[in-house]
Formats: structure tokens, sequence, C-alpha cells
């Protein structure tokens, strides 16, 4: 019985040990969502933002302006592409007759 008793001490501590670290990273995740949150709200006070919609899934991604930072022109929600170059010739254009050969 004592090796029962030992086996069920140590899935309780297991699992005290489990719910410290869930909490100890969620509580991380908090403090990180705050900075963050602070962090933008400065750089927009400071227009140092661009505000972009998503060409695929219109979500609207506010982005830092910073000479040391390269611009990001991916969506962080599903990877589509924030610029939307009209200037750019695709395959729907020569397929409809819009473009001119040179």
């Amino acid at each position: 019985m004592s090796n029962a008793s030992d086996i069920r001490e140590l899935q309780e501590k297991q699992e005290q040990l489990t719910k410290g670290v869930v909490n100890a990273f969620e509580q991380v995740s908090f403090d990180y969502a705050k900075l963050q949150t602070m962090f933008f709200a400065l750089l927009q006070d400071l227009g140092k933002t661009d505000t972009l919609s998503c060409s695929e899934c219109n979500e609207e991604v506010m982005r830092p302006l910073l000479s040391k930072l390269p611009v990001e022109n991916t969506c962080p929600m599903c990877g589509g592409d924030l610029i939307n170059d009209t200037s750019q010739t695709t395959v729907d254009d020569w397929d409809n007759g819009t473009t001119e050969e040179e």
C-alpha cells in the first residue's frame, strides 16, 4: 500500500507543479500584452505607426515605423500581403486583356 500512496503523492505534486507553471505563463503573457499595448500606444502618440488592412483576411494591422526596424509587409494573422501593389501586373490582368504587350 505504501507504493500506491507514494504514487498518488507524486501525482498530486506533479499536478501542483503543472498548475504553478501554467499560472506563471499566464501572468507573463498578461504582462507582455500590457507592455505591447503601452508600447504601441506610445508609438501611435509619437506618430511612429502605420495602420494597414490585410488584402486577404481584412484584419487591421498596426506596425511600428522605426528606422532600425525592418518594415514587415506580411500579415501576422494569415500571412497575406499588407501592401496591395496595383502597379504589379497579374495573371488576371493578362487574361482580361487589361495590359498591353511591349
